[in-house]
């Protein structure tokens, strides 16, 4: 028995139409548009904990994340990096004068990641397996 042309290319093309609802799913699900798309706590922790470290480059973090808010008032400014350096175990690298501040909004709390020269520093992915509203990330 052989099978028609025209069966095997419908059954091509619903092949690639399925692979593709599959791939569109996932991709809808990921935990990156996610939390651009709805402001997810628990996509935000996974994207921190999983996905960015110290040494990402700016645009990387904000592929991720969104363009987040640059924190420019300096008082902001001076009172974070007087932070930084009161706390060396927790900011191993410490702060600067230049060093520049973004900050994501998730489960309520705005959440501020600190970049020198245009690379992450001072991340502990650690710190973000807990979700604020006591849920404990699994994966």
């Amino acid at each position: 028995m052989t099978l028609s042309r025209g069966f095997s290319l419908r059954a091509a093309i619903l092949l690639i139409a399925g692979v593709a609802v599959v791939l569109a799913i996932w991709r809808w699900n990921d935990a990156g548009p996610r939390y651009r798309r709805t402001g997810d706590a628990a996509a935000f922790y996974v994207l921190l904990r999983d996905r960015i470290r110290n040494g990402d480059s700016m645009g990387s973090v904000m592929r991720n994340l969104g363009p987040g808010r640059h924190e420019t008032d300096a008082k902001f400014h001076d009172d974070f990096v007087a932070l930084t350096r009161r706390n060396p175990i927790e900011n191993p690298q410490g702060g600067q004068d230049t060093d520049d501040f973004y900050s994501w909004k998730a489960a309520g709390w705005n959440h501020v990641l600190q970049f020198r020269n245009g690379r992450l520093i001072n991340h502990d992915p650690t710190a973000y397996r807990v979700v604020p509203s006591g849920g404990v990330l699994s994966n």
